[in-house]
């Protein structure tokens, strides 16, 4: 019986060490990376897998193999993004841009999946996925502090920088994913956005009026040159809709 365990187990072992030989004879060969991951398709392998095994052969062209089997598998392109991550770590930021601009609809799955496979390289992520999809910024910032808590200030301050008119949606969003870190938040994003500090100032104290008067000075110390009347009315203005959506469950109100 064991005998025949064994071998059950071999022969199934067999078709992957086949592939990815396979896989490595045709990186070898110069082949177009569409051709490569057709192969490895061909001979059983998803395409999620096809692209470790590019990955993880050769983690310079994870990018690439990322961008070509999304294209083909657009839907998949956050498990595809993670299967790259995880077999090249270091290319994680560049998986998640190229997946990203593959499948610009599924920015904030792609963000949170590739951060979830290197939470370490978060606010790396977090820029190039926003970079890839601007318009998004909010949903990318809030799926990857979610993904890392810890985080979170360099999530809010990257995707700003890379997104700086979506300053006020991206620092709503971390601070709901984080609140404990709301006015840290604040000044990250203002540091990043200073002609937002407004905006900031308010969409923060929307989702975290407890720490209204923490916000108004972050804010205010971050951008000196900013109407400090202006960040407090519009601190008092995120008190009153946070005050509102405890009665109608909308914060944007």
């Amino acid at each position: 019986m064991r005998r025949v365990l064994l071998g059950a187990v071999a022969g199934m072992m067999i078709p992957l060490y086949s592939a990815y030989a396979d896989v490595q004879t045709d990186l070898a060969d110069g082949l177009p990376m569409d051709q490569i991951i057709a192969n490895a398709e061909a001979d059983g392998l998803s395409a999620a897998q096809a692209v470790a095994q590019v990955a993880a052969a050769n983690p310079a062209m994870a990018a690439q193999a990322v961008a070509t089997a999304t294209q083909l598998a657009p839907t998949q392109a956050a498990a595809i993004a993670t299967a790259a991550t995880q077999a090249a770590p270091a290319q994680a930021a560049a998986v998640a841009q190229a997946a990203t601009q593959a499948a610009p609809a599924q920015a904030a799955a792609v963000a949170s999946a590739v951060t979830q496979a290197a939470p370490a390289q978060a606010a790396a992520v977090a820029s190039a996925v926003t970079q890839a999809a601007p318009a998004q910024a909010a949903a990318v910032a809030a799926a990857v502090t979610q993904a890392a808590p810890t985080q979170a200030v360099a999530v809010a301050s990257a995707v700003t920088q890379a997104a700086p008119a979506e300053a006020a949606a991206v620092a709503s969003a971390v601070t709901q994913a984080a609140p404990a870190e709301a006015a840290a938040v604040a000044s990250a994003v203002t540091q990043a956005a200073p002609a937002e500090a407004a905006a900031v100032a308010q969409a923060v104290t929307a989702v975290a009026p407890q720490a209204a008067q923490a916000v108004v000075q972050a804010v205010t110390t971050a951008a000196p040159e900013a109407n400090t009347n202006a960040i407090q009315a519009a601190a008092d203005a995120g008190q009153t809709q946070a005050a509102i959506a405890g009665t109608t469950g909308n914060v944007n109100t």
